[in-house]
């Protein structure tokens, strides 16, 4: 069985693929879209195995 992801490597990984892409679709103030996509990527990370449901239920959106 694969090692889960931590918040923080989820972050980072976020940061890393998804973040530019929204800021420049959305615009740098769009936090709805945002977190949005925080969510939709935390989902795709829950149904690939690479986090626990209780993870992708408990983590908080890093988006302020």
């Amino acid at each position: 069985m694969a090692t889960k992801k931590n918040k923080a490597q989820a972050v980072q990984l976020f940061n890393e693929l998804h973040k530019r892409f929204i800021i420049d679709t959305y615009g740098k103030n769009d936090k709805p879209a945002m977190r949005m996509a925080w969510n939709d990527y935390t989902d795709a990370l829950c149904k690939n195995g690479e986090i626990t449901e209780h993870q992708f239920r408990t983590w908080v959106s890093p988006i302020k």
